[in-house]
């Protein structure tokens, strides 16, 4: 048997397949016969692929389903099965061509050889499908002041100008739903401490037992001078 590695061939005899009368093995170079389906190199270029095998020899020389996708260059690929071709060979044929990317185009029978015959499949027609829009223009760019209003974009009032805008109802009493801050002032002002009694003896800071009876203090702790105001201010929190 001759080596495929060395020659680039278009037709493949498989084992001890016959060679059909139209090819002459010793004169066409394009013919190779290898033992096993996997010695079989692909050529660099080809459309047209024959392979040649025998019914009774298929699951024995037929060794690799997936070695046909090798033999990528070909877009028509004919298999000649000599002998009984049964359902267990035409299962792995198509498991063949299907790992291939070939889809099966028919099948021609002769006395006593049966001819697969399949081709690339089709391109995708959804895939060459043209856009329906382009993205080759750039999109305007939007200028974000130009979504704000007037109004919002002019500067703050100066504060002289709002000081001396309107009544600032100095001379009179807050308002009963004042806003401005002055009743809140005011409640303040009220809250002060009010002035401190005067001792009239001096004795008022050394306790209950130097007090009179109209002492202020009276009832009061003892405090030292100065600290009136801190005698008269104690509450209880609760």
């Amino acid at each position: 048997m001759t080596a495929a590695t060395t020659r680039s061939c278009t037709s493949i005899v498989l084992g001890n397949a016959t060679i059909p009368s139209s090819l002459d093995e010793s004169s066409l170079s394009t013919v190779c016969r290898v033992a096993l389906w996997t010695d079989a190199q692909p050529p660099q270029d080809g459309t047209n692929l024959d392979i040649y095998v025998k019914a009774d020899e298929f699951a024995t020389v037929w060794n690799s389903p997936m070695h046909l996708s090798s033999f990528s260059t070909f877009s028509h690929v004919q298999i000649h099965v000599q002998g009984n071709f049964t359902p267990d060979i035409a299962s792995t044929l198509q498991t063949s061509l299907l790992l291939a990317g070939l889809v099966a185009t028919g099948e021609r029978k002769a006395t006593d050889t049966v001819t697969v015959q399949a081709q690339k499949r089709a391109p995708d027609v959804r895939m060459q499908a043209k856009p329906l829009w382009t993205t080759t223009t750039t999109p305007p760019v939007l200028d974000e002041n130009s979504l704000l209003e007037s109004d919002l974009l002019a500067p703050p009032p100066a504060l002289s100008a709002v000081a001396t805008k309107g009544d600032d109802c100095g001379g009179r009493e807050p308002c009963a739903d004042c806003t401005c801050g002055r009743k809140d002032g005011n409640v303040l002002l009220e809250q002060q401490p009010q002035a401190v009694p005067a001792s009239s003896c001096g004795k008022c800071g050394l306790g209950d037992a130097f007090r009179c009876a109209s002492c202020p203090y009276l009832g009061k702790p003892a405090f030292k001078a100065g600290e009136e105001h801190l005698v008269l201010d104690l509450q209880d929190d609760l």
